[in-house]
């Protein structure tokens, strides 16, 4: 993309001369300006966030003209959804697979195993006393840790090859964390962990 201004090519949302690019056509990846994969160091994602947030925030065309004042508001939104997006490894997995045009909708098929398992988990930690409840929390953390692994390592092989036929074993992963993760949020939210 090139700069509205000084005509120079650019890789994310501002130019080295002050200028806010329009984030259209740019995916969050390219508004963070960190390379399109999975795995993400937190930290970096943050520093970027704060980085550009210096460069595009809207207070700081305050005084520019109208277009240039629309295009910081724009640039902040955009940079706000792709830091929403990509702090969470769940989120990120889901756009990642978007990119590669897999979604995941309401009404894909999920393994009845799965289903049944989830019931039956539910019922499980509905009936236990507290230190029960613990022990199968504490297990199913273990096992998202464990999918989280796999779908890094399902991602990394995907980067590696770009064998697409990788895609629908992430999905299936994916549906499985998402599921995993609900179990884990609904624990926190009986036990008044959550705000």
């Amino acid at each position: 993309m090139l700069c509205p201004s000084c005509k120079k090519a650019v890789r994310g949302l501002s130019c080295e001369c002050g200028a806010i690019v329009p984030p259209r056509g740019l995916d969050h990846f390219a508004v963070v300006g960190l390379p399109r994969r999975y795995p993400l160091e937190r930290g970096e994602l943050e520093a970027r966030h704060r980085e550009i947030s210096k460069q595009v925030h809207p207070d700081r065309h305050a005084q520019s003209d109208p277009q240039e004042r629309l295009l910081a508001v724009q640039a902040t939104a955009a940079l706000n959804d792709a830091y929403r997006t990509l702090r969470d490894p769940i989120k990120r997995a889901e756009y990642l697979l978007q990119l590669e045009g897999v979604t995941i909708g309401e009404h894909d098929k999920v393994d009845q195993a799965l289903l049944l398992e989830m019931l039956e988990l539910r019922e499980e930690l509905a009936e236990a006393d507290p230190a029960q409840r613990e022990a199968l929390f504490a297990r199913m953390r273990e096992r998202e840790a464990g999918e989280r692994q796999k779908i890094a390592d399902g991602f990394r092989r995907f980067e590696d090859t770009a064998d697409r036929g990788l895609l629908p074993e992430l999905k299936a992963r994916l549906i499985e964390l998402r599921y995993i993760h609900r179990y884990l949020e609904e624990h926190h939210q009986d036990e008044g962990d959550l705000p």
